[in-house]
């Protein structure tokens, strides 16, 4: 995996062509970071308080999906992760394409490989990845 930073947008494209797997560019993050803050300042401020707040701290994780795990063959509706363990899924990402459709992700039978992106405090997260 190769992650190149691009002060201008007219290199990201050669970066790309040269092998980069991503590009990213920290003067678009902080313009979209700004016109965010402008345009729903209380969306930003939640996810500043929910991210960064302390013991409760918030995290946003990958966890991948291993054959026979607790999560296999089942759906999302039926593991119930955010009654059982207190965490939320927010996408599924699966043979390289990312759904974040919330029918289509519940409803999806889990399979190995499947990468779940799911929120919740470090001890959460943990338990998901026991679990997957």
């Amino acid at each position: 995996m190769i992650v190149a930073r691009s002060n201008d947008p007219a290199t990201e494209r050669k970066l790309l062509k040269a092998g980069a797997n991503h590009v990213i560019s920290p003067t678009a993050i902080a313009g979209h970071r700004m016109a965010t803050q402008l345009m729903h300042p209380s969306v930003v401020d939640f996810l500043d308080v929910v991210m960064h707040s302390g013991e409760d701290e918030m995290w946003l994780q990958e966890v991948e999906v291993r054959q026979g795990a607790d999560l296999d063959g089942k759906t999302l509706v039926e593991c119930n992760l955010n009654r059982s363990l207190g965490v939320n899924v927010l996408a599924l990402r699966r043979r390289g394409k990312l759904n974040v459709e919330s029918g289509s992700i519940s409803d999806a039978r889990l399979e190995p490989g499947d990468v779940l992106v799911a929120i919740g405090t470090r001890p959460q997260l943990e338990a998901l990845r026991q679990v997957a």
